[in-house]
């Protein structure tokens, strides 16, 4: 099945859930469709509710880490 992506020049997505697949998935093809547009993914975020119809402006810095697939970061939205 072939995805496209809206032109809205996005350079990542956060979700507010552990995964942006299902817990189960053993293929990720969710991250796959993201990761081959050269889009970040961030998971776990929080209180993303209160941003709602606002406009922000969004920063996530992730902990140095080499040969890893992933890190903790620190999110911030500035109102």
């Amino acid at each position: 099945m072939a995805y496209t992506l809206s032109p809205m020049n996005l350079k990542g997505v956060g979700y507010d859930v552990i995964s942006a697949d299902k817990h189960d998935s053993t293929d990720f093809p969710i991250h796959h469709i993201f990761f081959g547009h050269n889009m970040l993914i961030i998971e776990n975020l929080t209180g993303l509710e209160n941003l709602l119809e606002k406009e922000v402006y969004f920063s996530c810095m992730p902990l140095k880490y080499r040969s890893s697939d992933g890190s903790p970061v620190r999110a911030v939205a500035w109102l």
